[in-house]
């Protein structure tokens, strides 16, 4: 069994850095929020359900919570230190080794890269710790985020159906998954 994780809280790659969600990019990730809350919520369900700066500001207090806590680990991705995405770590299961990724960008930075490499350096991270199994769960519909999976290296395990709901309507999801083999578990 994994014991409680620490991770670090800014990565750094050649062009972006991955940084610890705090409160002092609320304000960017919420003029972010309503300028393209259309685009983000089509597959997500906070921003939608985040309808003023002041609930903004109380997610990410429950995120540091959480991550003070190793219950999930919340990264903002900055390039040229202006946001341009999210990742986190979610449903961390100590016992078995094993975490799901989330991630968005603002429609202005996709194909930028920026989330592969993202994953990646919080994959070595996450890999040296222990971890065995990472996941990303996608919709059917959303091509990008399973190119991100794909051009990653996660393998596709399969459909689960109605799996997600988001806005009140449940979804099938694709299940891809990356297992850590430097790591040899009896």
């Amino acid at each position: 069994m994994l014991e409680h994780i620490d991770m670090p809280e800014i990565i750094k790659t050649s062009d972006i850095s991955i940084v610890k969600r705090t409160h002092e990019l609320d304000k960017e990730l919420w003029e972010m929020l309503n300028n393209h809350r259309g685009f983000l919520g089509k597959y997500l369900n906070w921003p939608n359900r985040i309808k003023s700066i002041d609930e903004l500001t109380e997610e990410t207090a429950g995120e540091i919570s959480c991550w003070d806590k190793g219950e999930r680990f919340y990264y903002y991705i900055l390039n040229d230190n202006r946001l341009v995405g999210g990742i986190y770590l979610l449903n961390i299961d100590n016992k078995h080794h094993s975490a799901e990724w989330g991630y968005w960008l603002s429609p202005d930075e996709t194909g930028k890269g920026y989330i592969s490499k993202a994953l990646k350096a919080l994959e070595e991270e996450l890999f040296k710790r222990g971890f065995v199994r990472l996941v990303i769960r996608c919709a059917v519909d959303n091509a990008a985020s399973a190119g991100v999976a794909e051009r990653n290296g996660y393998d596709f395990e399969g459909i689960l159906r109605k799996s997600y709901c988001n806005q009140g309507k449940f979804v099938d999801n694709k299940l891809f998954a990356k297992i850590n083999s430097f790591l040899f578990v009896f």
